[in-house]
């Protein structure tokens, strides 16, 4: 059983962070992408195109780490995202939307790492 938070992760504009409550619980078969989940969310917005699509469910594994070109889950002074990691700090991998900070004092937080698209065939 994982947690569905009810605030969606923006491939796009953010949504705030803090104290998401939890929607709803989902049973899902246990398999590769979904053992170290602690919770999904869904993906709002086209900036993560082609690999995240508007209303895809992802699971997430709560840390604060991450490895370059890992896709993460994260905040800024916009709100939540998802954005894969580089270098340099995250990015969109939709060109045509690419990710900004708002001001000189914003900075990006991880929240937690993505691990994954949920199929239909992962719930009962």
């Amino acid at each position: 059983m994982l947690d569905l938070l009810s605030t969606a992760a923006a491939a796009g504009d953010g949504f705030d962070y803090s104290d998401i409550p939890v929607e709803d619980y989902r049973f899902v078969y246990i398999n590769a992408r979904n053992i170290r989940a602690n919770g999904m969310i869904c993906v709002k917005g086209d900036s993560m195109l082609p690999v995240y699509h508007d209303g895809d469910r992802v699971y997430i594994q709560y840390t604060n780490q991450a490895d370059p070109g890992e896709d993460v889950l994260c905040s800024s002074v916009a709100g939540m995202h998802i954005k894969r990691l580089g270098k340099d700090g995250v990015y969109s991998l939709n060109p045509d939307l690419p990710f900004t900070l708002t001001s000189p004092d914003d900075h990006v937080r991880i929240i937690g790492r993505v691990l994954g698209i949920v199929s239909d065939a992962d719930e009962p």
